[in-house]
């Protein structure tokens, strides 16, 4: 990839960039929900080493602050936030419905208690 941006502008270089790397490490995150945490460490390598290239950071300098001048959220963040939309587009009516099938709050399936009274999504058991 540095060989293919250094003909690039910044600006095409980080969308290109962001794109191969998000597309990747958005395409499984139903599976990678709930993985440990030094899963996440591993695969939060890759968006920071994509970030280093498209600033021109060296190793050794704090990765956090490139991350928010990019506007890019942590790994572990970008898929609760996937799923989250994910969630909320099923129980809006907005995904299709063989997804919506599967999402429905947890007071419609389970007895009164006092989790129910707020808004908790039903997990469903698998084995």
């Amino acid at each position: 990839m540095r060989t293919v941006t250094q003909s690039l502008t910044p600006d095409a270089a980080t969308t290109l960039i962001h794109s191969f790397v998000s597309s990747r490490l958005d395409y499984c995150n139903g599976l990678l929900f709930g993985v440990a945490d030094q899963q996440i460490k591993r695969l939060q390598s890759v968006p920071n080493a994509a970030a280093r290239l498209v600033t021109s950071t060296r190793r050794t300098d704090h990765i956090t602050p490139v991350l928010r001048s990019l506007h890019w959220l942590p790994v572990h963040q970008r898929i609760v936030y996937k799923m989250a939309m994910l969630a909320h587009g099923c129980l809006s009516n907005r995904a299709p419905q063989y997804l919506a099938d599967d999402c429905c709050w947890a007071g419609l399936s389970r007895p009164r208690t006092r989790t129910t009274d707020c808004h908790v999504l039903d997990v469903p058991q698998v084995s």
